[in-house]
C-alpha cells in the first residue's frame, strides 16, 4: 500500500510540475512553445496501389514557428504495425513522406490503414498531429468480374473495376493461362482464410472462387489475383480425380460452404476475436451433394436452398449444415421435390423484398415439356416449400433460355425468350408477365441477365449479348423491377459471357443485411 500511495504521489508532482511549465512561462526546456494548426486533410482517402496512382496532399500549417524549424512526417500504420514478423522482427509503420505536402505513389499492400499527418518543432520538439484513413485497394479489389468461356473452350475472366478500367483475360495475365474447361461457376467468398506462403503465416483475403466444367477449382485473393486454393490444397485430405466439383457459397453462420460430389464441405471465417485458421476444408459435414444451384437464405440466418443432381431433388440445409428434404410447412407433399426424374434445374435465385425472403427455383422436363416455378418460405432455423406453380406452355416462361431472378425491389423472374427480356411476376397466381424494355445493338444476341446492387449505390438489370466470339454487357439502373432510361454502363470482351459478380473491396457483417448479395452462383 506504502509503495502504491508513493507512486501516486510522484504522479501528482509530475503533473504538477508539467502544469506549472506551460501555464507559468509558456516555455518547454528554456525554449518558447506554440501551438500548431493543422488542417485541409481529409477524414478519409482511397486509392488504388500499383497503377501509378499518387496520393496527393496538401495540408495548412499555422504556428509562430518558423518554417525552417518545423519537421513534417507522413506515417501509415495497420493492425500488423507493433507486432512481430515471421523472421522475430518488430513491424514498423510506414513512413511514405517527409515533405509538407504528401506526393507519394501509391505501392501498398491493400487494405485499411490510419494515417498520421506529423507537424514537429524542432527546438523544443513540440508536436501535433492530424489521423486520417486511408483504404487501399488494387485494380481487382472493387467492380464487376465477368465470367466467360475462351475462344478455345476454357474459362477466364474480365474486370470493369469501380473507376471504369477494363481488364480482359485476368487469369491468363496474372497466372500465365486460363483455367481448363468451360466456366461453371463464380462466387465471392469474402474473409476467406488462408496460409500465406509469403509470410508462412495465417491470414485472411476478399477471394474469388471458380469451378469448370472440367473439375477445375481455382480461388484466387482480390488483393492481386494470386491463387489461395486449388485442387490440390482445398481440403485437408488428397482430392479424388473422380470428384465433380460444383462450387463455393459464404453463409451466415457457418462461414464458407464447398459443394461437390464429396459431399458437402465448410470451411471457417475468422472467428469473433478475429482469429484466423487454416482455411482448409473440412471433413464431409453430410453425404448431401448438391449441384452448381443453390441459394443463401437470410431469414433463416445461415440457412440453403440447394438442387440435388445426383437424386434429382429440392433439398434445405439449415444454419448448421445438417440437410433435409424441402417440403411443405405442413411436413406433407414431399413428392413436389424429391426423385423428380426427368427434371433438371434451369434456374435459381433469391429476393427479399420487404424482408421476405423467397428462394425460386425453375424445374424443367423437357421430355415431358413442363416447367414449374417453386417458392420458398422460411425463418429461424426453418425452410419450407410455400408453393409450387405450372409455368404455363404459351408463355415466354415456358420456353426462355436464360433466367435470373431481382434480388430486392420487385417480386419479378427475368427470362430471355426470342431475344428479348421479360419478367414473370412470381407473387401471382398466374405468373403474368410483362416485356422489360432494354436496347441492344442491331445482330447482338441475348444471352443473359442478372441483377446485382449494393446498399443504395446501385442496383443494376445486367444484360449480356453475344455477337460472334464476342460478348458485350449492359448495365441499366432500376426502378423497381423495370429499366429507368438507357444503360448507365457498358463493356465489351472476348468469348462467351457466363456471369457477372460485383465485388466490394471491404466487408463487414451488417453486410448480411443484405447490403451484400448472396446469389446463387450458376446465374
Amino acid at each position: 500500500m506504502k509503495i502504491k500511495n508513493i507512486a501516486v504521489l510522484l504522479a501528482c508532482l509530475a503533473t504538477t510540475a508539467l502544469t506549472g511549465c506551460f501555464s507559468d512561462d509558456s516555455s518547454l526546456g528554456g525554449n518558447s512553445v506554440s501551438d500548431i494548426t493543422i488542417s485541409g486533410i481529409e477524414d478519409a482517402y482511397t486509392t488504388t496501389a500499383f497503377v501509378g496512382e499518387h496520393l496527393k496532399i496538401a495540408p495548412n500549417v499555422e504556428s509562430d514557428y518558423a518554417e525552417n524549424d518545423l519537421s513534417y512526417e507522413w506515417m501509415l500504420i495497420n493492425d500488423k504495425t507493433g507486432t512481430l514478423s515471421a523472421a522475430g522482427d518488430t513491424i514498423q509503420p510506414i513512413i511514405i513522406g517527409h515533405d509538407k505536402s504528401l506526393d507519394y505513389e501509391v505501392a501498398l499492400s491493400p487494405g485499411t490503414y490510419q494515417m498520421r499527418f506529423i507537424a514537429r518543432s524542432k527546438s523544443n520538439n513540440y508536436t501535433a498531429y492530424k489521423l486520417s484513413t486511408l483504404t487501399v485497394q488494387t485494380e481487382f479489389s472493387q467492380g464487376f468480374y465477368i465470367l466467360k468461356e475462351t475462344a478455345d473452350g476454357n474459362t477466364d475472366i474480365d474486370l470493369l473495376n469501380s473507376k471504369g478500367g477494363f481488364s480482359e483475360d485476368v487469369l491468363k495475365n496474372v497466372d500465365g493461362a486460363a483455367l481448363k474447361g468451360k466456366p461453371l461457376t463464380m462466387s465471392m467468398e469474402y474473409d476467406m482464410c488462408y496460409i500465406n506462403t509469403e509470410t508462412d503465416a495465417m491470414d485472411k483475403a476478399n477471394a474469388i472462387a471458380i469451378t469448370t466444367q472440367n473439375k477445375q477449382i481455382l480461388m484466387s485473393r482480390t488483393t492481386d489475383m494470386k491463387p489461395i486454393f486449388d485442387n490440390g490444397n482445398l481440403m485437408f485430405d488428397p482430392m479424388d480425380d473422380s470428384e465433380v466439383p460444383y462450387g463455393f457459397l459464404y453463409t451466415q453462420t457457418m462461414g464458407h460452404y464447398y459443394f461437390s460430389t464429396s459431399g458437402l464441405r465448410y470451411s471457417s471465417g475468422p472467428d469473433y476475436e478475429g482469429n484466423l485458421n487454416s482455411g482448409k476444408f473440412s471433413a464431409p459435414l453430410s453425404s448431401f451433394k448438391g449441384s452448381e444451384f443453390y441459394v443463401h437464405d437470410i431469414p433463416s440466418y445461415g440457412g440453403v436452398f440447394a438442387w440435388d443432381k445426383e437424386t434429382h431433388s429440392l433439398m434445405a440445409l439449415d444454419y448448421t449444415g445438417n440437410e433435409s428434404p424441402l417440403t411443405y410447412n405442413d411436413l406433407s407433399g414431399e413428392e413436389l421435390t424429391q426423385n423428380l426424374q426427368g427434371f433438371d434445374c434451369l434456374c435459381a435465385g433469391y429476393n427479399l423484398m420487404n424482408r421476405t425472403g423467397t428462394a425460386i427455383f425453375i424445374l424443367g422436363n423437357a421430355t415431358m415439356g413442363e416447367r414449374y416455378l417453386y417458392q420458398t418460405q422460411s425463418g429461424f432455423g426453418q425452410l419450407y416449400l410455400k408453393s409450387r406453380t405450372k409455368v404455363k406452355s404459351n408463355s415466354h416462361l415456358a420456353t426462355a433460355t436464360a433466367f435470373s431472378v431481382n434480388a430486392s425491389s420487385a417480386k419479378y423472374v427475368y427470362c430471355v425468350d426470342n431475344n428479348k427480356v421479360y419478367a414473370a411476376v412470381f407473387s401471382s397466381d398466374d405468373l403474368d408477365e410483362v416485356e422489360i424494355p432494354v436496347k441492344v445493338g442491331a445482330g447482338e444476341t441475348i444471352t443473359y441477365v442478372g441483377n446485382q446492387f449494393y446498399y443504395d449505390d446501385f442496383n443494376y438489370l445486367i444484360i449480356g449479348t453475344q455477337q460472334g466470339d464476342s460478348y458485350k454487357i449492359y448495365m441499366y439502373k432500376l426502378v423497381g423491377g423495370a429499366p429507368d432510361g438507357d444503360a448507365v454502363a457498358m463493356a465489351t470482351g472476348k468469348g462467351k459471357l457466363k456471369s457477372v459478380k460485383y465485388l466490394r473491396s471491404s466487408f463487414d457483417k451488417g453486410m448480411w443485411d443484405w447490403g451484400l448479395l448472396m446469389y446463387n452462383p450458376y446465374n
